[in-house]
């Protein structure tokens, strides 16, 4: 379900999703669908989306544990927002491309691949995404220093979470200085 909304967003611009190559192949024959008819509005498996969708703030979660994924997803979800989830630093690195109008990243920093601190800096050094509000999720201790001084720690609560979401909206993405 995390690919559905990105899915539906990248198809109401205009190009091909993971969702409609999945859905080419031998699935969409059996199940009738012929990606190639998709007109303006593409209909995936369960239902059109309305345009609306693409004017809901972008949130990126980046967390490893599932199960935290899944329930800070489900709470944006219902705050209003578009939220997609990836389970380490190179999948968020390679979402940030393909949907450079992230509003805010949700990021624990114990992650594999590469963790929450080398993302950090990763997202930081690349000017394109160095304004975008970063806040840690995380159930370290804080020995280890933050990257940023946005922490929320787990276990965190639905009004805590939507609080910090909407407070980082609400300052909005960071100007940066000319050459980085």
């Amino acid at each position: 379900m995390e690919t559905t909304l990105y899915a539906f967003r990248k198809d109401l611009l205009g190009s091909k999703s993971p969702v409609q190559e999945f859905v080419s192949g031998s699935e969409s024959e059996a199940m009738g669908d012929d990606p190639s008819s998709y007109g303006p509005l593409k209909r995936t498996r369960e239902y059109d989306v309305p345009a609306a969708i693409v004017s809901k703030p972008h949130i990126l979660v980046a967390d490893d544990d599932c199960d935290v994924c899944e329930a800070v997803k489900e709470v944006l979800d219902e705050g209003g927002f578009d939220t997609a989830c990836v389970s380490n630093g190179e999948l968020a690195l390679a979402h940030l491309r393909e949907q450079p109008a992230t509003a805010v990243v949700l990021l624990d920093l114990m992650m594999p691949l590469m963790n929450g601190w080398t993302l950090f800096d990763r997202v930081r050094s690349i000017p394109q995404f160095a304004g975008i509000p970063v806040i840690v999720i995380t159930a370290t201790a804080a020995y280890w220093g933050y990257p940023t001084s946005q922490v929320l720690r787990k276990p965190m609560g639905r009004n805590e979470l939507l609080s910090a979401v909407r407070s980082a909206l609400a300052r909005g993405r960071v100007p940066q200085a000319a050459g980085g």
